[in-house]
């Protein structure tokens, strides 16, 4: 159990007097002082949100109610057309605060904080949330000293924010926030925002993770920034991606020193993240490929759609860095761009060999003469350099490698026999003939 100062201490006189003074000077502060004008009671016992004589004073929440629930009980919704201006889950030290949805609709306009100042929790399995200007999971009031707790879970419905980029936070200012998404669609609609997944402010050091698994969907119009630092020390951000079969896609992806990136696979794969904009990295890539029962040539990491290369590179994962089976390229091209895709690329592939079975043969050249100038080709479609277009330097590294698993001669030999050899045939002759010119020649 963490250490607090007392409910005596943090409203001391003295500390009262630079509450204001800061406030003055610099407006409100994180863990901003506020007075709910309906807390859910009901005797320190669970209910319904629906319940009227559950809240204090009796009466169920309207939009201007700033809401907490702070009674250590579990709160269940399943309510359709409500709105509120504020809901804080363990909005102070000493209190804490859980709620499911399981169905219906709810807005916060103003303020959606899990884990205020102590411990809170939300679950949405079902139904529709909705929190306008700010999103908080894991906060801190950091003058008075309280650390906030708090987990969303995600498993199905959907969720929605569209605050600033400073307003939605996961872990900050020494609170500890996680986000558990194994479903559903989580949607940031700011493109002038974004989300942060830890940001340390006003001295404190936040603490996020944001773990997303599952058919989940991760839509952000703005930018994910992966520990956010705006002070002094050093917080620590985590995304953690399980598996293949989520989809996630933001405005732009920035990853810091404190920051982490973490894939583990399932047996097909990983899924990527797609980023319309620019990306740059620091920090940690973390990659486990253990449950992987699938031979991708390829395992693409971030599909940077930008027409800008990464920038940056991960403290412990520099271009060539070997993950198992795999080797780690920051110029892999996907499309949207030239040679700027972070992926995996199979090292057991031979430079040449374009359909991965051992041998750079007439297979090999046929996969290369039907991509000849291709500009958006991969590795599958013969482009060996990673720059994404298939020309006389492919081919250069095809001829350099001829023969590779079966034998040069053998291979031309082989190759020359084949009498059916498909369009553009011009072109396969033609680099048979150079080869087999080069081959007598040594």
């Amino acid at each position: 159990m963490v250490n607090r100062i007392n409910s005596t201490q943090r409203r001391s006189p003295f500390m009262f007097v630079a509450v204001v003074v800061v406030y003055l000077a610099c407006g409100p502060v994180i863990g901003d002082t506020y007075t709910p004008t309906r807390v859910w009671d009901n005797g320190g016992a669970n209910g319904d949100w629906s319940l009227a004589g559950g809240w204090n004073p009796s009466g169920l929440p309207i939009s201007t109610d700033l809401v907490a629930v702070d009674n250590g009980a579990t709160l269940s919704y399943s309510s359709s057309g409500v709105s509120v201006t504020r809901l804080y889950f363990g909005s102070d030290l000493g209190k804490t605060g859980h709620m499911t949805m399981t169905g219906g609709d709810l807005t916060v306009s103003t303020a959606f904080r899990v884990g205020d100042e102590d411990l809170g929790t939300f679950t949405l399995s079902a139904g529709d949330l909705v929190a306008g200007n700010q999103f908080w999971v894991g906060a801190r009031g950091p003058l008075f000293g309280d650390a906030g707790d708090g987990t969303f879970n995600i498993e199905g419905g959907t969720f929605s924010f569209g605050g600033s980029i400073s307003n939605s936070r996961v872990g900050l200012s020494d609170g500890t926030g996680v986000v558990n998404q194994t479903g559903g669609t989580v949607t940031g609609t700011n493109a002038g925002g974004g989300l942060y997944v830890s940001i340390t402010v006003s001295g404190g050091v936040g603490h996020g993770t944001y773990n997303i698994s599952g058919s989940s969907s991760f839509n952000l119009a703005g930018t994910l920034i992966v520990d956010g630092t705006a002070g002094d020390g050093q917080g620590d951000g985590h995304y953690k991606i399980t598996g293949s079969a989520a989809n996630i896609t933001v405005g732009a992806y920035t990853q810091n020193e404190g920051g982490n990136l973490y894939y583990t696979s399932d047996a097909a794969g990983v899924a990527a993240i797609q980023s319309v904009g620019d990306v740059a990295v620091n920090g940690a890539l973390n990659i486990d490929l253990s449950a992987l029962t699938a031979n991708p040539s390829t395992i693409l990491l971030i599909d940077n759609l930008s027409a800008n290369a990464i920038g940056g590179a991960f403290t412990n994962a520099a271009e060539g860095t070997v993950f198992g089976d795999y080797t780690l390229t920051y110029l892999y091209d996907n499309g949207g761009g030239v040679g700027n895709d972070l992926a995996l690329l199979l090292s057991s592939l031979h430079p040449g060999d374009a359909n991965g079975d051992g041998m750079v043969n007439l297979s090999d050249l046929q996969i290369l003469g039907d991509n000849w100038q291709s500009n958006t080709a991969t590795w599958a479609e013969a482009d060996f350099t990673g720059d994404g277009i298939v020309n006389l330097a492919d081919l250069q590294i095809l001829g350099d490698n001829w023969g590779f698993g079966v034998g040069p001669d053998v291979a031309l030999d082989e190759a020359l026999a084949n009498a059916a050899i498909p369009e553009p045939a011009s072109l396969v002759l033609l680099s048979l003939g150079a080869i087999g010119l080069l081959r007598r020649r040594g």
